[in-house]
């Protein structure tokens, strides 16, 4: 099938052209109370490449082509023939029309840029200015005879109305579900002065994430490994990922538990050394471990050790002597490469602390940086031993990103500047339940170009059968880190933990998201202590 394009406005396609693969050209025209204002009498005729997604074109001259009517005759007449005359008659080609004195274009809804058209679908009209000493509007109607009845998209100010375009070129609009449904089902009427449109592209939408559960085990057979009598009032769980296992630390100071991070059966336990894991386990971006043991504020060393396998035995990476009377650590964060570059936080415990220490890396070695970070919070958290503290978790490897962190009983997940400020917040769940549940396991991670936010809640009462809930949040826009964490627009997963214990816990647990080995997906992972149950959600973006 050939596609028609007046000569007049080949420099304008030759802008167009940027939007090769995404811009398509005008399926049909028809016209309304007045002719065309049409004076060129040649013609390029457009094809459509071997692709099926570009255009080759060929020149075609009209003779005696003195009216638009005498134009779509002689084409029809070269292509298929129909009466140009009739509405139902329509020119099938594509075409660009310099409009004066309010002309009419119908655009046909079975293009296939329209064809999956819904409701908040883009479209972006390209157009140049017939003349620059004029104004140009632009109207849309619906494709009913009438030609009276506007579409929503222009928006509700348009009314019946034209409306006012600048000269930029551009205009976007965007579908209203009834839009959608109309302009597939019967096209629509364009109605411009003033302008010359080139053609019309969709504004690619935004991938979305999809959530898929991995599995959901008991962690019952994970605490038998260390002792199957400890209870679920002594055991502080935190995670890391080296390779193709999760490791689990239970935060009792025996050597954490290393299981299969795609089934999580059960492997063993890590390997040791002299590192104690009584605080925390972590890893980074490289599948390297660090864990940490647990100082209670006494002026007692603070020990870190690394390792790059959970069978090799951990290297003392760096220590520090706790000079804030502060217990340390609960919870380790880290972003970037220990052996490279690499940003690491350690959680400060209560009772009344509201702080963290903070580390950088450059090229493997520890810098001279060492900086305790007053977060500007309401109130204080609890200590480990209440099961309630918080976690602090940082955006990327510079703080410029800002930081998270929530606590018992505030509820409340903060968004914190680098300073320590508040920038925004997610307030508790808005069934009033928050004061049951511990907010103080997340994690932060950029994947996919988004940034996300993971928490997971463990209930303090599992006898209750009250598991915890993983819910998973887009903060990639800052200023949409509002609302309540069950009805934000911001959250896109939720789910419930079950339980597999009667016995009242002390609500610790942790949560942690980690990229697939081939990076195409995102794990997430997350513990309850107190339900004793831990699993995995794995995230997609489609």
């Amino acid at each position: 099938m050939k596609r028609y394009l007046s000569l007049a406005v080949v420099a304008a396609l030759g802008a167009a052209s940027a939007f090769a693969g995404n811009i398509f050209y005008l399926n049909r025209v028809d016209f309304g109370y007045n002719s065309f204002a049409e004076d060129s009498v040649n013609e390029i005729s457009f094809v459509k490449d071997a692709s099926g997604v570009g255009y080759t074109s060929q020149v075609v001259t009209l003779k005696n082509a003195t009216t638009v009517t005498t134009q779509l005759a002689n084409i029809n007449a070269a292509v298929v023939p129909q009466n140009a005359t009739d509405d139902n008659g329509l020119w099938s080609g594509s075409t660009v029309i310099t409009w004066a004195n309010n002309q009419f274009l119908k655009i046909d809804g079975a293009e296939p840029a329209f064809a999956d058209a819904v409701a908040g679908s883009k479209y972006v009209l390209h157009y140049t200015v017939s003349d620059a000493t004029k104004g140009c509007q632009l109207q849309l109607l619906k494709n009913d005879n009438n030609w009276s009845n506007v579409l929503d998209c222009l928006g509700a100010a348009s009314g019946n109305n034209f409306v006012d375009l600048d000269k930029s070129g551009t205009f976007t609009m965007a579908l209203t579900a009834a839009d959608a449904a109309e302009i597939v089902a019967n096209g629509f009427i364009v109605k411009g002065d003033n302008i010359t449109l080139t053609g019309i592209s969709k504004v690619a939408e935004a991938k979305k994430p999809v959530f898929t559960p991995k599995f959901e085990l008991s962690l019952k057979p994970v605490v038998a490994v260390i002792d199957s009598t400890i209870v679920n009032t002594a055991i502080y769980p935190t995670l890391a990922v080296a390779g193709n296992e999760l490791v689990i630390n239970l935060g009792t100071g025996a050597a954490p538990v290393r299981v299969d991070r795609t089934t999580g059966a059960v492997i063993g336990k890590m390997t040791m050394g002299l590192a104690k894991a009584s605080g925390a386990i972590a890893n980074d971006d490289a599948g390297n471990i660090l864990t940490c043991n647990y100082i209670n504020g006494d002026g007692s060393v603070f020990r870190v050790y690394k390792t790059s396998s959970t069978t090799s035995v951990p290297q003392l990476f760096f220590t520090y002597t706790d000079a804030l009377n502060l217990p340390l650590s609960p919870f380790m964060n880290i972003h970037g490469d220990i052996t490279k570059d690499a940003s690491i936080i350690a959680t400060c415990d209560g009772l009344y602390s509201d702080n963290y220490m903070h580390w950088t890396v450059t090229n493997g070695v520890l810098n001279a940086d060492t900086a305790c970070i007053t977060l500007a919070l309401p109130g204080q958290w609890n200590p480990r031993s209440y099961g309630s503290n918080a976690k602090v978790v940082a955006m990327s490897a510079d703080l410029n990103d800002g930081v998270f962190v929530s606590y018992y009983d505030n509820d409340s997940i903060y968004y914190c500047g680098k300073d320590g400020a508040v920038l925004a917040k997610f307030s508790p769940a808005s069934d009033g339940s928050a004061g049951n549940f511990n907010y103080a396991p997340l994690d932060a991670r950029t994947f996919g170009g988004q940034k996300f936010l993971a928490s997971f809640t463990p209930c303090f009462f599992p006898q209750w059968s009250l598991g915890g809930t993983l819910r998973v949040f887009d903060v990639s826009d800052a200023s949409k880190i509002t609302g309540n964490v069950d009805t934000t627009p911001s959250l896109l997963f939720s789910q419930d933990a079950s339980v597999q214990t009667v016995a009242g816990g002390n609500g610790a647990g942790d949560v942690l998201m980690v990229p697939t080995a081939d990076g195409s997906a995102l794990d997430i992972y997350y513990v309850d202590g107190a339900g004793l149950t831990f699993g995995c959600v794995e995230m997609t973006i489609k």
